[in-house]
This record gives structure tokens, sequence and C-alpha cells, in this order.
């Protein structure tokens, strides 16, 4: 099963975001994005002060290493030395499709976003292509320069991506890393 998730720090990095940021999670494509508006939670965003290593362990204690159940994640959020508060949130629009909620975990500058199942529409109208997992912080603490190595260290391959770094000879500023791995135990992950 493809399971888009987001090691958000290194997407965030390249442009800091106000100090409380939106829902944030990854289109069908991949890409980054964030839901705004009236009713939308904002999220307790800070410096969380984490070496990039360990930041890139805990994403994978969290989102790489079993199922998306609340339950298994506070616990794993626990075992990892994360104070963290669960919450749950539910999309600001009506109809069955938009019933599910997304789970957060928020604590010491971190939050943690999980859509277990895709909720909305998230081709041809809102929506949140599930299942889905994201650990986001401030880039204060990080850059794509320092993320990237660490994430491809704990992977153990390269970004999938990495030929669009350059373009015509010279660094792609729009150049985001994009990692798709096959995770043992968890499936193909992007």
């Amino acid at each position: 099963m493809r399971r888009p998730l987001l090691l958000a720090a290194a997407l965030l990095a390249v442009a800091p975001p106000p100090a409380l940021a939106q829902i944030a999670f990854a289109d069908p494509d991949g890409r980054y994005t964030e839901l705004t508006g009236p009713g939308v939670v904002q999220l307790p965003l800070g410096v969380s002060g984490m070496a990039p290593a360990d930041f890139v362990r805990r994403f994978q204690a969290l989102c790489l290493s079993g199922s998306l159940e609340p339950a298994r994640i506070t616990a794993a959020a626990a075992a990892s030395g994360w104070a963290a508060t669960p919450d749950q949130y539910r999309i600001p629009f009506t109809g069955p499709l938009y019933d599910e909620p997304v789970h957060l975990w928020s604590g010491g500058g971190q939050t943690l976003l999980v859509a277990a199942k895709t909720i909305g529409r998230p081709r041809g109208g809102f929506g949140i292509h599930g299942p889905q997992c994201a650990l986001l912080t401030l880039a204060g603490d990080y850059t794509q320069d320092t993320m990237a190595p660490a994430i491809s260290a704990a992977l153990g391959t390269g970004p999938t991506n990495a030929a669009e770094a350059m373009r015509e000879g010279k660094p792609n500023r729009a150049y985001r890393p994009h990692w798709a791995v096959d995770v043992p135990g968890v499936g193909f992950v992007s």
C-alpha cells in the first residue's frame, strides 16, 4: 500500500512558516500543502532543538514502525521520550467523506498529524489522501542541507528525485528532495 509520509522539517526548512501553521499534508502526488481557513485548527509549532538524526528517528518510530493506530502512536511517542498530547480534529466540511478525524500529537515544538484513511475528495475537491503521517516543526532547527543526509541515512537511500537538484547546470532553487522506499512491515512509502 502506498502511504504518503512527510518528514516536514525538510519541507518547512525552505521558507519559515509563521509561529502557528495550519493542517499540513501531502497531496496525492506527494507535494506538501496546507489547509487554511475559518475553523481550521492551528498547530503549535516551535523550535524543538533536536539534532536532525534524532528528529528522523522519531519520525521512523512514529510513522514507519507499524500501524497508524492512535494507541500505537501514543505508545511510540512515550517510548521515544516525547511528551506529546494527543488530540483529534475533524476537517470543517460536511458529509460522510469528512467524518474521519485527523489525529494530532503536539509537544516540544513538534506536531504529528495522522490521517489513517482518505478524508474527503483529494482529487476534484478538497481532501487528504490517506493513510498519511506527517511530523512537523519550525525550520529554525533544520535546513534542507542538514535534513536530507539524515533522512537518506535513516532510509538507506538517497532522494528518488536527486536528478532534479540541478537544472541547466545550476542548483535548482525549487528542488525539494523526495524519497520513495519499500519499508518492511509498512509497504511502499513515498
